[in-house]
């Protein structure tokens, strides 16, 4: 069942990016790197490397060991500025959004509809959480490499972050939860 939901959600596809690309564009990012005509050109990228996680159960298993094994893990970007945080947020509502919209088989009586709805929000459990490693494996590159990763002490806030781009958005929650 997980692959034919799967095959469901690409079917879905064209719906997932428009909604997502919708959302990245209303909330953009507090930089110029994260301008959204730039990062749609990523979003098919972003969806095959998901799949791809999805369909390797021993990857999923072996990069979700790390989830949440420390505390810098649930701030994903110390200065708030990485331009990958607001294109997850919004890939993550819009797949979100997406999953809840999967429709049963046709024909689907009572019984095998309780089936069903058990099998699609297990799997709308592993897809957000292959989504949000993905989230955290290309978030983490990305601060990796960037200027503002040690200007900050842990107890200080970034003045991006107190500006209000930050914060101001619905799409703000945390990543990692």
């Amino acid at each position: 069942m997980h692959e034919a939901l799967l095959h469901a959600l690409q079917d879905q596809r064209s719906t997932l990016l428009a909604r997502w690309e919708r959302l990245l564009r209303a909330h953009p990012s507090p930089n110029a790197l994260g301008n959204p005509d730039v990062l749609v050109l990523m979003m098919d990228w972003t969806l095959e490397e998901w799949a791809s996680t999805l369909r390797r159960p021993n990857a999923r298993r072996r990069r979700s060991i790390g989830i949440g094994a420390s505390a810098a893990r649930s701030e994903p970007c110390p200065c708030g500025m990485n331009p990958l945080l607001g294109y997850f947020r919004s890939a993550e509502a819009a797949m979100n959004e997406a999953l809840t919209a999967l429709a049963p088989p046709s024909g689907c009586d009572a019984s095998s509809f309780a089936e069903w709805a058990l099998a699609r929000d297990a799997f709308a459990t592993e897809a957000l959480r292959a989504l949000r490693q993905e989230a955290e494996r290309e978030i983490s590159t990305f601060c990796a490499v960037c200027r503002q990763r040690n200007r900050f002490a842990p107890s200080e806030a970034c003045p991006a972050t107190t500006a209000g781009s930050v914060g101001a958005s619905p799409l703000a929650a945390p990543l990692f939860s």
